[in-house]
């Protein structure tokens, strides 16, 4: 099943990016699948089944040995590329964080941009990337966890923002993101993490990232909820909140951003 699953993900990929699919790989498959539906019995499964391994296992050998390998250098990679890298590691993690990380950087720069750019647009995408970073050290059994958090768990949960923060100051010129980072989970109240500040206490950028965080993380699919929600149960969940978790005056603001988002005509 894991071997038919890559083959028909790989042939839908070369689908969408090219408009064609490989048909010797897509006839195989068929073949595969019409030969175990035809003569799969109760008496002879164990064959069967290896057969259809064989056949899709020796195909994914031939065909990834026309690969050449690529090799690795040593090398020190620009610090917001090595960022990007680890935004899409971080998204990876789990079904529900697709492109997450390019939402907030487009959404944040957007939010920046409509507020006269009061924050370097630099550290604020860095922030954006590192933003994360952290939850790849929490361990897989609470990231994933559908139900309440113990209070164990909450406390490991909040720590990602220490280690993202660390990450940037680590890389040496990246000091404002790293605050924007320890605080983009503290609130307008006063009631957030780490350190409970409040109000024009918290990062600009902070409260920017904090807004979107939470309608990238409303409006992306989750495994407590059935459907997307829309754009508009997002932004009036935020606004909800205004005052209490987010800066009233940035609200504004995103809603505007926000409502220029929904009257873009699709392409």
């Amino acid at each position: 099943m894991l071997l038919a699953t890559d083959e028909i993900e790989d042939l839908l990929s070369e689908l969408i990016n090219t408009r064609q699919a490989n048909n010797s790989r897509r006839l195989l498959l068929c073949r595969v699948s019409e030969n175990l539906l035809r003569e799969l019995t109760p008496s002879n499964v164990d064959a069967e089944f290896q057969q259809a391994i064989t056949l899709l296992d020796k195909k994914e050998r031939s065909t990834s040995s026309n690969y050449k390998t690529k090799k690795v250098l040593l090398e020190v990679p620009p610090d917001l590329e090595f960022m990007c890298n680890l935004s899409g590691h971080i998204d990876n993690l789990s079904i529900y964080r697709k492109n997450r990380s390019d939402q907030v950087v487009q959404m944040t720069e957007q939010l920046n941009q409509a507020m006269g750019l009061p924050v370097d647009p630099v550290q604020l995408q860095a922030a954006s990337l590192m933003h994360d970073v952290g939850m790849s050290f929490i361990p897989h059994n609470i990231f994933n966890k559908e139900g309440a958090l113990s209070k164990e768990e909450t406390r490991k949960i909040q720590e990602h923002v220490v280690i993202g923060s660390q990450f940037l100051l680590r890389f040496g010129g990246w000091d404002e993101a790293a605050r924007m980072v320890l605080d983009h989970h503290e609130r307008y109240d006063g009631s957030g993490y780490p350190n409970g500040v409040s109000g024009q206490q918290i990062h600009q950028g902070a409260r920017m990232l904090s807004i979107v965080d939470t309608f990238c993380s409303i409006t992306t699919e989750r495994s407590d909820r059935t459907f997307k929600k829309s754009l508009l149960s997002a932004i009036s969940e935020i606004n909800a909140n205004s005052d209490t978790q987010f800066d009233p005056e940035m609200v504004q603001v995103f809603n505007d951003v926000v409502r220029k988002i929904m009257m873009k005509p699709n392409p």
